[in-house]
């Protein structure tokens, strides 16, 4: 192998292991080292059986019915845009 080979792979072997060395501690940092889940508020989670109070629904109508709802006030978007 010439000198520049061997330069270029040494010089490839030590991007990779700092590439990964940054990867493995961001990793750690935002899994195993944030408080990040204790900052966010308490989600409110419907159950099963709960009634709706919509107006003008005719709720007998079908046998089944699908409820879909979504939230506008996305906190953890970096853009925010009207819906």
């Amino acid at each position: 192998m010439s000198k520049l080979s061997q330069k270029a792979e040494l010089t490839a072997n030590i991007l990779i292991i700092l590439v990964a060395a940054l990867l493995g501690a961001v990793l750690i940092q935002r899994y195993f080292l944030s408080s990040f889940k204790s900052e966010l508020p308490e989600r409110i989670h419907p159950t099963v059986g709960k009634q709706m109070n919509l107006p003008d629904i005719n709720w007998a109508g079908q046998p089944k019915t699908l409820i879909l709802a979504l939230q506008t006030n996305l906190g953890l978007s970096l853009v925010k845009q009207d819906y």
